[in-house]
């Protein structure tokens, strides 16, 4: 496991009651709860499951018809440039 997706991990599980995470990127956001096994993590990658996209992360609550729903989205950490967790 890198040590950017032991931070992001570190940093939910901090967040007391976080259900969810949003990550952000150049070109979509993606809302979903972190797949946090670490001794199942790919190096440089983040997974989320039960995944909801939105195209334009600016103008987008992700709550559109233009989402996509995904059981399982790995993103490369390298086109992360943002993230938050949402508690209950």
């Amino acid at each position: 496991m890198s040590e950017k997706l032991a931070k992001v991990i570190q940093i939910a599980q901090m967040a007391e009651d976080a259900e969810e995470i949003i990550i952000m990127t150049d070109a979509f956001k993606a809302r979903g709860k972190l797949f946090k096994d670490k001794s199942k993590a790919i190096e440089g990658v983040v997974t989320l499951t039960d995944a909801t996209i939105c195209p334009h992360f600016e103008a987008c609550e992700c709550k559109t018809s233009v989402n996509t729903q995904h059981e399982w989205l790995n993103i490369f950490e390298e086109n992360i440039i943002a993230f938050t967790v949402i508690k209950k």
